[in-house]
Protein backbone atom coordinates (compact mmCIF):
# COMPACT_ATOMS: atom_id res chain seq x y z
CA UNK A 1 0.00 0.00 0.00
CA UNK A 2 1.33 3.44 -0.91
CA UNK A 3 0.76 6.28 1.51
CA UNK A 4 -0.86 9.44 0.29
CA UNK A 5 1.86 11.49 1.97
CA UNK A 6 4.53 9.65 -0.01
CA UNK A 7 2.67 10.42 -3.21
CA UNK A 8 2.35 14.07 -2.20
CA UNK A 9 6.09 14.30 -1.48
CA UNK A 10 6.85 12.83 -4.89
CA UNK A 11 4.61 15.41 -6.53
CA UNK A 12 6.16 18.24 -4.48
CA UNK A 13 9.67 17.25 -5.52
CA UNK A 14 9.00 16.83 -9.24
CA UNK A 15 5.41 17.78 -10.02
CA UNK A 16 5.61 17.67 -13.80
CA UNK A 17 7.68 14.50 -13.90
CA UNK A 18 5.78 12.66 -11.16
CA UNK A 19 2.32 13.24 -12.53
CA UNK A 20 3.19 13.51 -16.23
CA UNK A 21 5.21 10.31 -16.39
CA UNK A 22 2.48 8.32 -14.71
CA UNK A 23 -0.21 9.78 -16.93
CA UNK A 24 1.85 9.17 -20.09
CA UNK A 25 2.34 5.56 -19.07
CA UNK A 26 -1.40 5.22 -18.64
CA UNK A 27 -1.16 4.90 -14.87
CA UNK A 28 -3.08 6.83 -12.29
CA UNK A 29 -3.52 6.86 -8.55
CA UNK A 30 -6.85 5.88 -7.08
CA UNK A 31 -7.18 5.90 -3.31
CA UNK A 32 -9.86 3.69 -1.87
CA UNK A 33 -9.97 5.44 1.50
CA UNK A 34 -9.63 9.14 0.56
CA UNK A 35 -11.71 9.03 -2.64
CA UNK A 36 -8.94 10.52 -4.78
CA UNK A 37 -8.56 9.61 -8.44
CA UNK A 38 -5.66 11.14 -10.41
CA UNK A 39 -7.06 9.93 -13.70
CA UNK A 40 -9.46 12.90 -13.63
CA UNK A 41 -8.50 16.60 -13.58
CA UNK A 42 -9.86 17.23 -10.07
CA UNK A 43 -7.78 14.38 -8.67
CA UNK A 44 -4.63 15.68 -10.34
CA UNK A 45 -5.30 19.14 -8.92
CA UNK A 46 -5.77 17.67 -5.45
CA UNK A 47 -2.46 15.82 -5.70
CA UNK A 48 -0.74 19.07 -6.70
CA UNK A 49 -2.28 20.80 -3.69
CA UNK A 50 -1.22 17.99 -1.35
CA UNK A 51 2.27 18.25 -2.80
CA UNK A 52 2.24 21.97 -2.05
CA UNK A 53 1.18 21.32 1.52
CA UNK A 54 3.91 18.70 1.92
CA UNK A 55 6.48 21.16 0.58
CA UNK A 56 5.23 23.84 2.98
CA UNK A 57 5.42 21.42 5.90
CA UNK A 58 9.02 20.46 5.06
CA UNK A 59 10.01 24.13 4.76
CA UNK A 60 8.43 24.93 8.13
CA UNK A 61 10.24 22.02 9.81
CA UNK A 62 13.52 23.16 8.27
CA UNK A 63 12.93 26.73 9.47
CA UNK A 64 12.05 25.66 13.02
CA UNK A 65 15.11 23.40 13.18
CA UNK A 66 17.44 26.18 12.06
CA UNK A 67 15.96 28.67 14.52
CA UNK A 68 16.25 26.12 17.34
CA UNK A 69 19.91 25.49 16.52
CA UNK A 70 20.58 29.24 16.40
CA UNK A 71 18.90 29.69 19.81
CA UNK A 72 21.02 26.86 21.25
CA UNK A 73 24.19 28.46 19.84
CA UNK A 74 23.16 31.81 21.36
CA UNK A 75 22.94 30.06 24.75
CA UNK A 76 26.46 28.74 24.26
CA UNK A 77 25.57 25.17 23.44
CA UNK A 78 27.59 23.52 20.71
CA UNK A 79 25.99 20.98 18.42
CA UNK A 80 27.47 17.67 17.46
CA UNK A 81 29.02 14.79 19.29
CA UNK A 82 31.13 15.37 22.39
CA UNK A 83 34.85 14.73 21.94
CA UNK A 84 36.07 11.33 23.14
CA UNK A 85 39.26 12.81 24.57
CA UNK A 86 39.60 15.76 26.92
CA UNK A 87 42.14 18.48 26.02
CA UNK A 88 44.56 17.02 28.61
CA UNK A 89 44.22 13.55 27.10
CA UNK A 90 44.82 14.99 23.64
CA UNK A 91 48.03 16.70 24.77
CA UNK A 92 49.20 13.51 26.47
CA UNK A 93 48.44 11.36 23.40
CA UNK A 94 50.31 13.76 21.12
CA UNK A 95 53.30 13.80 23.46
CA UNK A 96 53.41 9.98 23.67
CA UNK A 97 53.34 9.50 19.91
CA UNK A 98 55.77 12.33 19.11
CA UNK A 99 58.28 11.16 21.72
CA UNK A 100 58.22 7.69 20.18
CA UNK A 101 57.41 5.91 23.45
CA UNK A 102 54.13 4.59 22.08
CA UNK A 103 52.59 4.05 18.67
CA UNK A 104 49.25 5.58 17.70
CA UNK A 105 47.63 2.15 18.05
CA UNK A 106 49.08 1.74 21.56
CA UNK A 107 47.82 5.17 22.59
CA UNK A 108 44.39 4.33 21.18
CA UNK A 109 44.23 1.15 23.27
CA UNK A 110 45.40 3.05 26.33
CA UNK A 111 42.64 5.67 26.02
CA UNK A 112 40.07 3.10 24.80
CA UNK A 113 39.35 4.89 21.52
CA UNK A 114 39.72 3.88 17.90
CA UNK A 115 43.13 4.49 16.36
CA UNK A 116 41.48 6.80 13.80
CA UNK A 117 40.60 9.12 16.69
CA UNK A 118 44.28 9.37 17.61
CA UNK A 119 45.21 9.92 13.96
CA UNK A 120 42.74 12.80 13.77
CA UNK A 121 44.13 14.31 16.98
CA UNK A 122 47.67 14.08 15.56
CA UNK A 123 46.59 15.57 12.23
CA UNK A 124 44.84 18.47 13.96
CA UNK A 125 47.94 19.07 16.10
CA UNK A 126 50.25 19.13 13.07
CA UNK A 127 47.95 21.57 11.23
CA UNK A 128 47.68 23.82 14.29
CA UNK A 129 51.44 23.74 14.98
Amino acid sequence: MVSLTGQAYAVAERPAVAVGARRDAGAGFRSLTEHIDTTIPAGRMLMQMLGGFADLERAMIRERTRSGLAAARAKGRAGGRRPKLTPDQRREAIAMVKSGTKSAADVARLFKVHRTTISRVLAAASVGA
